[in-house]
C-alpha cells in the first residue's frame, strides 16, 4: 500500500491505523526534487522571503509541460554551479547611490554575470524592480520612484554583493551597476 511520505501504518488491535511519522532524517534527493519542484513560481514573482529561504534558484526548464519557460526553481546548494548553460538567481543586495540597500538577485551563467544589472525583490511580487531600464509608463514610473524615493537616474551608481559563493571563485562577488 502507497502511503503519502508522512504517514505509516501501525498495527493495533483493531486493525491497521495511519500514523503521522516526525522526520528525524534529510529528505532524500527524491523527495528533496518533489519539495523545490512544488516551489516553482515565475521569475519575476520572487520575493526577498523566497531568496532568504533559498538564496540560489534555477529556470525549470525541464517541466516545461507544467511551466512557461520563466518558471524558476529552488537550488539545493550553498554555492552557485556552474554547470554548463544553466542560468541561476543568486541572492545580492543591491545599494544605490543614496547609500540605501534592497534585497535582490542577479543572473548567473557559467559562472559569469548573464545580466549586469541586477534586479531588487520586494516583500510581494509588486516591489519587483529590474534595475536594467527606466519605467516607461507614467503610473509604473510614480510607483518605482515612490518605492525608492528617488528617480531611476538617482540610484546610480547601483553596488551590488552576492549572497553566495560561485563555484570556482574565492570569496562573495560585488560589482557596480552604472546603468
Amino acid at each position: 500500500m502507497a502511503l503519502a511520505p508522512n504517514y505509516s501504518l501501525k498495527r493495533t488491535f483493531a486493525g491497521w491505523r495511519r500514523c503521522t511519522i516526525i522526520r528525524r532524517r534529510p529528505l532524500g534527493r527524491l523527495a528533496q526534487a518533489l519539495a523545490l519542484m512544488s516551489n516553482a513560481k515565475p521569475v519575476h514573482e520572487l520575493t526577498a522571503r523566497d531568496l532568504e529561504d533559498h538564496p540560489i534558484w534555477e529556470y525549470a526548464m525541464d517541466d516545461e509541460d507544467d511551466h512557461d519557460e520563466t518558471y524558476v526553481r529552488p537550488v539545493m546548494s550553498s554555492t552557485v554551479p556552474q554547470e554548463p548553460s544553466v542560468v541561476y538567481q543568486a541572492a545580492c543586495t543591491v545599494t544605490v547611490a543614496s547609500g540605501k540597500s534592497y534585497p535582490g538577485f542577479l543572473e548567473i551563467c557559467n559562472g559569469e554575470l548573464h545580466f549586469e544589472a541586477p534586479g531588487v525583490v520586494g516583500i510581494s511580487s509588486e516591489d519587483n524592480w529590474p534595475l536594467d531600464s527606466e519605467p516607461l509608463d507614467r503610473h509604473t514610473r510614480r510607483k518605482f520612484e515612490a518605492y525608492f524615493g528617488s528617480k531611476y537616474a538617482q540610484l546610480f551608481p547601483i553596488r551590488w554583493q552576492l549572497r553566495v559563493v560561485v563555484s570556482g571563485n574565492p570569496g562573495l562577488r560585488s560589482g557596480v551597476f552604472e546603468g
